[in-house]
Parts: structure tokens; C-alpha cells; sequence
């Protein structure tokens, strides 16, 4: 069981818990912020989840040099325990890929499935046989770099060349599909970069393929000893190196740059970022990405690292600002004309985690809920009193859009509040879908891949599910409750099974396990209603009526039917769940529609447009006496905010996702064998 799917920490508990006592039900006043990560490094484990909003962020604390860090606390690295390794989810494995490194950095995978590895602490790039027998021997590709990281294939997909991005300038090699040592010597495509602070420079190709991106980070923490204007005035300077650049030893640092695969037309494509560590291209978007490593100056939880997409023209802030529009103390008052137009981040990494790389899961061979979301790699501070990072983590996407939270995937790697035996850097995938992450402080890389899932253990019988039975079905989806019985069979004489509930006499209807294939999704009758299957309107097709009473309520087909006569919820692709929302002990409907929940209080006819909005997908909910009333109530947990209502009379919880009642007893597990857990409500009889 994942310790996340309820709780961060104990004290992270009851710090949520006293924020929705002192602040009572979450409808009356804004919801309490989350607090800030309290977790040791070394007590991080697979499936923690965190969600830092820059409405959250703590005050900044600004004392003394803004060029000196607040606090250094370098790690202790030893050797990994005899037989450790990494601490992943349920469901995948971890084995040594290749060893014995020296500062691996950069990991890329060619067109052909070859892994291409830079080792900046020798110079040199090297490659792996797409099919090497592990653990891997390396082959030399290049050598004699200063410092290499970045690599790009181009063009993408029958590369001719191979770019490397060192740090003082970028060289290309010719390339033959296979090739894993170069041919020819480096041609020197960008030079004189200057290597003051920050040397990563990373590569990534537009998807047009006309241009390439190289990542140059600042030489310094927060400009701190830059002049009050640059050459010209800033005006001008903006209109040459674009909007928000900074001057004098930072002229073309903090920005991502592009320019011609020949090298020509260099120029800065987006500004403000102060050291872009990894760059890529989000595959379902075409979107380019950056992974930021933030200042040093401003306390443990203040500057937020970040993921973010990357913009042509675009501001993100440094030095003068941070997470959108919050100015940097150490520039107070210097650029107001900026405020508004600093480009916000997409996801928020807890402050000095020091993330590196980053690559979106575009794979089949991990569970389909992995799909398309970011895997990141954070390297872990050096400058915090209390560790963090240390760990790969994986950013949810929806839609290829991020939700902002982010989701612990690959931790273990500190031992206890000095001694650290891994730092990941690196990660790529290889053609068959297995990730691998390189770790710079032993030199290992190491081979994720997900193992074959086992049959799914049977939920226990009178569960309300947070998933569908069906795996099909990623939403929010409840049958019934204690004692119910649950049928599936062809109810509609579309040759499709699906899933009905039956409670007493009642029988309650979707149309399909997966959701999403009938104009309407319909829901029959109440308590004491009899469900009946026949040709009612003489077509030839058996359809259901629901009699009540001494009324038959009958639906011509999916896709219409008199509307008076039947209940109908929602539309094409909405969901239905059964509960007792409001406590009455009547059960009512709820409708899903994407990422809103619609709920019912009552199924007389014509009270259908009364609803209530309670939560959204992917929220967690728990029970509780919240406010020491001494009644259980229930708190949704959404990323790393709780909301608390004390009471569901309708139209007081816009925010609220509520399973069951007082009393029920809440339960986790991986109820439907995708191995991710859930949570199930019991409700005794």
C-alpha cells in the first residue's frame, strides 16, 4: 500500500487537520494552504504526491549576500548498501543497467534504439547496443569535451549528425544509423560559451526541424552584482536579446537559445530562466519543455524549482522575479514594467530539489495510466537544512496539459540525514519501453521496467470503488453499496454487456463497463421501483421500463424517447454512481462529465437541473471529526490541500467530493489490478 494515497507524514496530517479546524468548512472561506513539505528525504517513498501552488508559497527570507546560499549542507556519499537498489512502485523492478562511470549526466536514445551517455566527468560520450546483455560495456563515441551534456540526433528521425552540447560550446559528429563511434571529427557549431557558475547546456531540436535549442544558465545566483541598466538603455537592449534579458556577465545567460543546424542566426528564444538544466520535446504536443534549477538566497521552501513548457519570446522571471509575478527581494522595485509579464511555470518542484532532466512517457509498456506524463529526475539539494530531491518523479498530464501535482516514482537513495548513495541526473528510455536513470554519484544506471501485473485480488463484496472494476474506465465509478447485488448482461439489446446494480427491487443501469458509447447515460427508478425488459414500442427491440407503483416509465431507445418519461442524467460519455450523498438515507445519482461531478438530491421528475458540484477527478477523500464536533465528516484531499465541509446540505460544497457517511469504514487498495491503489468505502449492513 502507498503510505501517499492518504497521508505525506504524520506531522503533515495534523498540520491539515488543525488548518480545517481553525478554518472551518471549506465553502465558508477559501481552502488552507497546504504546508510546506515536512518529510525527511530519506523517509520519501514511491507514490508520494505533492502539489505546490504559488498562491502557497511561504514569505521569502532575506538575509545578508543574495550571492551566498541561506544554508550548506553538502551530502555524505558512500557506496551503495551491499544489494540495495532503488525504491519504485509496485508493479515495476529495478536492476543495473551499466556501472562504473564518472559523472554520468545526459542519457539520449537514438532512432535505432542505441543509448548514448554523457560522461562529463571524463570528457567523453558513450554508447550502449540497443540489445546489450546487462549489465552493458560502453563504447567511446567522442572524447576530449569540456564537460559534455547535452546530445541531440539530427535530423530527428534518420539523424546524419550527432550535436553535443559541451560547456563551452556545441560540436556535431557524423553519423550513420549504428554508428557508436564517431567517424569524423566534432565540427564546432557554437563557440566561446562562457562557463562562469552554470555548465549544463542541454539540446533539444524543434519539431519542424528547422532549428535546434541550447540551454545556457546564469553566472551567478540573482545577478546580484549586475549594473542598474545595460548598454543603451533597456529598451533597446530588450529589443536585441529579448524581453526581461540581463546584462553585463549575464548578456545571453538564463535563456534557452536557437539557432540553425549550421549554427547561424544564434539568438535567444526565451529569457528569465535561471539555469534550464533539461530540455525536450513533449511528444503529444510538439511543446518544448524545460526542467529550471531556481535561486539560492530566499529561504528553505522559497525559490520553487520547476517544469515547464518554453515559449518563443517568452519571460520567466530571473532574476528580477519568481513562480509568475513575486519579486525577488534582492531586486525590489528595480523592473515594475515586468510584473505583468512573467511567464508562471507549470509545475512547482519543492524549493533546492535541483532538477535535471526530464522526458514524457510516450511508451506501452508501463500502465496505461503513465502515458504521456513526465518523468524528471531531481538530483537533490546541497543548500537546504533538511534534504530533498534525491528522487525521479513523474508530473501529471492531462490532456498533455500539467495539473500541477507531481507524484514520487523512484526514491531510497538517502540513507539517513547525512549520507546519500545516489544523485539521478540522467533518464531515457529504451525501445522497449523500460526506463533508464543514471545516478552521477556511484556511476550507475539503472533499469526500470514494469513487471507482469498479477491477477487482480476480488474487491470485497459491498464496496463503493474508486475506479471501475472494469480497467477501462480511469474515473470515478461506484456500484452500490453493502449487501447489493451486481449483474451484467445485455439489459439494452445492443449486444453489448454492462454492468447493473440491483438493491431490494431496484435496479440501477449503465449503459457500458467503459462509458462513453451511448448518447445517454440513463439511470431507472428509486427504492421499491421494478426493473422489466421487453418490446414496449413494438420495434422489435427489447428495451427497459421502469414500473412504479402503478406507472411504467419506458425509454425508446438510448439515443431518444419521450423525455417525460424517463429519468435521464447527463450525455454522451458522462458516468453514473449511487450513493446516499446527502445522508437522508435516500439513495441518489451522480453524474461525471470530465473532470465534474453533478449529484442529485432527489429523482422526482423535473428536478433535474438541481445540482451540486462536488470535487473533481483524482481527488482523495477521508473521514473524520474534522471540527471536534464529534461527528465524522469527510475532507477531500486534492494534490497536497485538504477541503473540509462539516455539513452536504445542497449548495454549500462547490469543492467537495464526498463518498458515503458518517460511520463508514474507508479502505485502500489496488482493487482493480492496474497497481495503482484506491480507495473503497464500506458500508456495514
Amino acid at each position: 500500500m502507498r503510505r501517499s494515497t492518504i497521508v505525506t507524514s504524520s506531522s503533515f496530517t495534523l498540520a491539515l487537520v488543525a488548518s480545517a479546524l481553525v478554518l472551518g468548512p471549506a465553502h465558508s472561506q477559501e481552502a488552507p494552504p497546504p504546508p510546506q513539505e515536512s518529510v525527511p528525504a530519506e523517509d520519501d517513498m514511491p507514490g508520494d504526491r505533492h502539489w505546490i501552488r504559488p498562491e502557497d508559497l511561504p514569505a521569502p527570507v532575506n538575509e545578508g549576500d543574495p550571492e551566498a546560499p541561506d544554508f550548506e549542507n553538502n551530502p555524505v556519499l558512500v557506496d551503495a548498501p551491499a544489494g540495495r537498489m532503488p525504491d519504485v512502485p509496485d508493479g515495476f523492478e529495478v536492476e543495473v543497467f551499466a556501472s562504473g562511470f564518472t559523472q554520468p549526466r545526459v542519457m539520449r536514445t537514438a532512432p535505432n534504439g542505441d543509448i548514448f551517455l554523457a560522461e562529463s566527468g571524463t570528457g567523453r560520450v558513450l554508447t550502449f547496443d540497443a540489445d546489450a546483455a546487462l549489465p552493458a560495456e560502453p563504447e567511446v563515441f567522442a572524447e576530449g569535451l569540456d564537460r559534455p551534456f547535452g546530445i541531440a540526433f539530427y535530423p530527428v528521425s534518420e539523424p546524419r549528425y550527432v550535436y553535443v552540447a559541451a560547456a563551452d560550446r556545441v560540436v556535431r559528429y557524423p553519423y550513420d544509423d549504428g554508428d557508436r563511434e564517431a567517424t569524423g571529427p566534432g565540427e564546432v557549431i557554437i563557440s566561446n560559451i562562457p562557463t562562469e557558475r552554470h555548465w549544463t547546456r542541454d539540446l533539444a531540436v524543434s519539431p519542424d526541424g528547422e532549428h535546434l535549442f541550447v540551454s545556457i544558465g546564469s553566472a551567478s545566483n540573482v545577478a546580484g552584482a549586475m549594473s542598474e541598466t545595460p548598454p543603451g538603455g533597456i529598451e533597446a537592449w530588450e529589443a536585441t536579446h529579448g524581453l526581461g534579458a540581463a546584462w553585463d556577465d549575464e548578456t545571453n545567460r538564463a535563456v534557452v537559445r536557437v539557432f540553425d543546424p549550421e549554427g547561424l542566426n544564434v539568438r535567444n528564444y526565451a529569457t528569465g530562466l535561471r539555469n534550464c538544466s533539461g530540455m525536450t520535446i513533449q511528444p503529444e504536443t510538439d511543446q518544448l519543455w524545460c526542467t529550471v534549477n531556481e535561486r539560492d538566497h530566499l529561504g528553505a521552501d522559497v525559490v520553487p524549482d520547476m517544469l515547464t513548457t518554453v515559449e518563443g519570446g517568452a519571460f520567466y522571471g530571473w532574476p528580477w522575479y519568481y513562480a509568475g509575478g513575486f519579486e525577488d527581494p534582492a531586486h525590489a522595485g528595480e523592473r515594475p514594467d515586468l510584473a505583468d509579464q512573467v511567464t508562471a511555470p507549470d509545475v512547482l518542484i519543492q524549493a533546492h530539489s535541483s532538477t535535471m532532466q526530464l522526458l514524457f512517457y510516450d511508451a506501452q509498456a508501463f500502465p496505461a495510466e503513465y502515458h504521456g506524463d513526465a518523468f524528471a529526475t531531481l538530483r537533490g539539494s546541497w543548500n537546504r537544512e533538511h534534504r530533498t530531491g534525491y528522487k525521479v518523479v513523474r508530473a501529471i498530464m492531462e490532456d498533455g496539459v500539467a495539473t500541477g501535482e507531481y507524484v514520487d516514482f523512484m526514491t531510497g537513495f538517502v540513507l539517513d540525514a547525512e549520507r546519500v548513495w545516489g544523485r539521478p541526473v540522467g533518464i531515457t528510455l529504451t525501445h522497449d519501453g523500460a526506463l533508464l536513470v543514471g545516478d552521477d554519484a556511484n556511476g550507475t544506471i539503472f533499469r526500470v521496467s514494469a513487471t507482469e501485473p498479477e491477477a487482480p485480488e476480488e474487491p470485497p463484496y459491498g464496496f463503493f470503488l474508486n475506479d471501475a472494476w472494469d480497467t477501462t474506465a480511469n474515473h470515478v465509478f461506484m456500484y452500490g453499496r453493502f449487501a447489493d447485488e451486481v449483474l451484467i448482461g445485455d439489459w439494452d439489446g445492443d449486444g453489448t454487456d454492462s454492468i447493473t446494480v440491483r438493491r431490494g427491487n431496484t435496479y440501477y443501469v449503465n449503459n457500458t463497463l467503459g462509458g462513453g458509447e451511448a448518447e445517454h447515460v440513463f439511470v431507472y427508478g428509486r427504492p421499491d421501483d421494478t426493473v422489466l425488459v421487453g418490446d414496449w414500442d413494438g420495434d422489435g427491440v427489447d428495451t427497459l421500463a421502469v414500473r412504479r407503483g402503478a406507472e411504467y416509465h419506458v425509454k425508446n431507445d438510448l439515443a431518444g424517447g419521450p423525455a417525460d418519461q424517463v429519468v435521464v442524467y447527463g450525455r454522451s460519455g458522462d458516468q453514473v454512481v449511487v450513493g446516499d450523498w446527502d445522508g437522508d438515507e435516500l439513495d441518489t445519482f451522480a453524474v461525471r462529465r470530465g473532470a465534474t461531478y453533478f449529484v442529485k438530491n432527489t429523482i422526482a421528475a423535473g428536478e433535474a437541473d438541481q445540482v451540486v458540484v462536488y470535487g473533481r477527478a483524482g481527488d482523495i477523500t477521508l473521514a473524520g471529526d474534522w471540527d471536534g464536533d464529534g461527528d465524522d465528516t469527510f475532507a477531500v484531499r486534492r494534490g497536497a490541500t485538504y477541503y473540509v465541509k462539516n455539513t452536504i446540505a445542497p449548495g454549500e460544497a462547490d469543492i467537495v467530493l464526498v463518498y458515503g457517511r458518517a460511520g463508514d469504514e474507508i479502505y485502500v487498495g489496488d482493487w482493480n489490478g492496474d497497481g495503482e491503489d484506491t480507495l473503497g468505502v464500506r458500508r456495514a449492513p
